[in-house]
């Protein structure tokens, strides 16, 4: 089953990532190229609905390491920013993020299938889930999730496509 076909069959309101965490079809061997995170490369912005903007911008893969630098803007000013990077060693792939002022936190990978990936991290309160999702439009879906009962405190936000500073 493709990715296309679980978002087809995706009922309002229920939760993509735990649709997806028991997907057939996802196995440790494709977790480990990373690769197939080429969909993430390049550069984001996403407008949630609360007047900030979402800058996210992603390197090129190389076999063990993707980074990322993103910035939360309201009004033109920065109000927050985060390091990420995803890194593959012997034996896990993680998505590493460091929010402005605090301590790193670590996700593993758990499903990577099609332009779908989902990092979890159950010990974290909030997000249990950050999930990217490459649209068939070309856009991002960003999406982080606990196990709130209706998704009471699941973010998303939809990202498109735009110029990288300085090209």
């Amino acid at each position: 089953m493709t990715a296309k076909d679980l978002l087809g069959r995706m009922a309002g309101g229920q939760a993509l990532g735990l649709v997806l965490l028991g997907s057939p079809g996802t196995t440790r061997a494709d977790a480990q190229d990373l690769g197939k995170l080429k969909f993430m490369e390049g550069c984001w912005k996403g407008e949630p609905d609360d007047g900030t903007v979402v800058e996210e911008n992603w390197t090129s893969t190389s076999n063990n390491l993707l980074l990322a630098v993103t910035r939360y803007l309201k009004k033109n000013e920065a109000t927050n920013w985060e390091f990420t990077r995803i890194e593959k060693t012997d034996s896990l792939t993680a998505f590493i993020a460091q929010s402005k002022g605090e301590a790193p936190d670590t996700y593993a990978l758990k499903t990577l299938i099609d332009e779908v990936v989902i990092w979890e991290n159950l010990r974290k309160e909030f997000p249990k889930r950050i999930m990217y999702r490459r649209t068939s439009d070309g856009n991002m879906i960003v999406r982080l999730e606990d196990d709130s009962p209706a998704g009471e405190r699941d973010f998303e936000v939809k990202d498109r496509r735009v110029k990288c500073p300085g090209n």
